[in-house]
């Protein structure tokens, strides 16, 4: 998803895919390019009217990089620890920030 798309798009395409995440059958598969490029770019939105689509990508994140086979393609892909570090950073304290370093940890020594 680009800067084109409406916050809205964005929002409902963060919520699919938390969702869609939430079945063990889809973990694996939905590990790929595409997904991650959308989980990442979401991740990274800012600013006052994100509510809650880049906590439902960082939700994802952190779900599909539970299974140990998913996570060196998403620590080689270009944009998701940047995303999951950019994150770390602004995100007030609290359990899913404390989430996203523990998933942060478990994909860098992949590298």
């Amino acid at each position: 998803l680009d800067n084109s798309h409406s916050y809205d798009v964005k929002h409902c395409a963060a919520k699919i895919l938390h969702n869609l995440a939430t079945f063990d059958e889809n973990i694996e598969i939905m590990v790929c390019k595409s997904v991650m490029d959308t989980l990442a770019a979401i991740a990274s939105l800012s600013g006052p009217n994100t509510e809650k689509a880049p906590e439902y990508a960082i939700q994802t994140i952190i779900r599909l990089s539970q299974v140990e086979q998913n996570r060196r393609q998403m620590a080689e892909h270009e944009n998701l620890l940047t995303a999951l570090v950019n994150f770390t950073v602004a995100a007030p304290e609290g359990s899913l920030k404390d989430e996203a370093k523990r998933t942060i940890l478990l994909l860098v020594p992949i590298l």
